[in-house]
């Protein structure tokens, strides 16, 4: 009954947001198992994004309804420091890179491409760590412009760079460029054969970044987006819906596919990552962060039906970074935020650190938190087995008898 109701309040929390530019549509299907791979999200004037479910990297495009295109460009999932990659015609006079005319696009969860008015189409998708980019040319000779400074050459089809805030790139080409011109590079394409470029990202450092471009193993790039298509595929499908009202349908997996972006991956293939400058070693598990802990409260109740491992995987990386939101009414949310994480059976997790961490957190701020969170806390104490957690809440038993009681749980 309980987590029937937290779901119902999600969805409902959702629905009543301000709806984004961007829609999930469906395609027609004769079956209901064809219908769970056909969304798409139809970007008619906003900015087309492309991740896989949680994913620590991001394709975005902008786009506007005069069919101009004004940038391609990677980033950190829910953070700034876009890398931005201009596609243009080699040796051709006033050849502007943006911005572009366009003539068609199509946007879905896993893939994106745009025709652009010169001949030029571009595609993209990406993995859990690594955007792949397709580029077709209407010429013998293709041509990349990277906005970025401070590029080191590492081989004739690799780069690498810093970008501000601790992020480091890591760009693979498939082809090796004859020439260079400060950001631009230029390569030769005698047969009309597709220009693929890799992306990938690190909070740790360039080799890092480097070895994250192992994630696509080749430069098959249909095999890359059916992957990524299937993962969301398996995602959406969760939760069904009956309804005949198309309409209803598209906005209900719009707000899901919106929601299931984050958490935001944090570790790299390897385990490591950066969190406020300081290093860590995720063992065992993958590192996850939720930046906003005001919609994570939102949010949690859905992940705790549908993918308890995410959450289990938050609660190992607070334990490692102890690394919680300072301000008070943050850290509420992210406290109430992890009550499903104890719905499960079992916890994957070290409890004892997890009753320790929580118990000095609780000491420091429990004279301001709301009864709601303080609530939250007790319970944690049971399930956790903590003295030391119900030691720092003496309000626990008054919450438990009364709060409790009030609320059902």
């Amino acid at each position: 009954m309980q987590k029937n109701l937290l779901l119902l309040l999600f969805l409902f929390n959702f629905a009543c947001q301000e709806s984004k530019k961007t829609e999930v549509s469906v395609r027609q299907a004769e079956t209901e198992t064809e219908l769970w791979s056909s969304f798409v999200n139809q970007l008619k004037d906003g900015e087309p994004v492309v991740q896989s479910p949680f994913g620590a990297i991001r394709f975005s495009a902008s786009t506007s309804q005069d069919s101009t295109l004004s940038y391609l460009g990677v980033s950190p999932n829910g953070r700034e420091n876009m890398v931005l990659i201009s596609p243009f015609l080699p040796f051709q006079k006033n050849d502007i890179p943006y911005p572009y005319r366009f003539s068609a696009q199509t946007a879905e969860p896993a893939y994106y491409s745009i025709s652009l008015t010169n001949g030029i189409k571009a595609e993209a998708t990406a993995t859990q760590r690594v955007v792949l980019q397709r580029f077709t040319f209407p010429s013998d000779t293709a041509g990349l412009r990277l906005a970025a400074e401070n590029i080191e050459i590492r081989n004739d089809s690799l780069l690498v760079f810093n970008q501000k805030n601790e992020i480091f790139v890591a760009l693979q080409f498939s082809k090796s460029f004859f020439k260079r011109d400060k950001g631009s590079f230029y390569f030769l394409n005698p047969n009309g054969e597709p220009l693929l470029v890799k992306t990938a990202m690190s909070s740790v450092n360039i080799e890092k970044a480097i070895k994250n471009l192992a994630e696509i193993k080749d430069w098959n790039f249909e095999i890359c987006a059916e992957k990524t298509a299937e993962l969301w595929e398996n995602e959406l499908q969760k939760i069904q819906i009956q309804t005949a009202d198309k309409n209803l349908k598209v906005q209900f997996y719009t707000k899901l596919w919106e929601a299931l972006q984050s958490p935001v991956l944090l570790s790299d293939l390897d385990g490591s990552f950066r969190l406020d400058s300081v290093l860590y070693q995720a063992k065992g598990f993958e590192a996850y962060q939720y930046a906003d802990s005001y919609n994570f409260q939102d949010l949690a109740p859905l992940l705790g039906l549908i993918k308890p491992e995410i959450l289990q995987n938050i609660a190992k990386t607070y334990i490692l970074t102890k690394k919680m939101p300072k301000k008070i009414g943050s850290f509420e949310k992210m406290i109430i935020g992890l009550s499903p994480v104890f719905w499960a059976e079992e916890l994957d997790f070290d409890t004892d650190k997890m009753g320790n961490l929580l118990s000095a957190l609780a000491l420091e701020k429990g004279e301001n938190l709301s009864p709601y969170a303080l609530y939250s806390l007790a319970m944690f104490s049971k399930k956790l087995h903590s003295p030391n957690l119900e030691n720092a809440l003496p309000t626990a038993k008054i919450l438990d008898s009364e709060l409790g009681e009030n609320l059902g749980l």
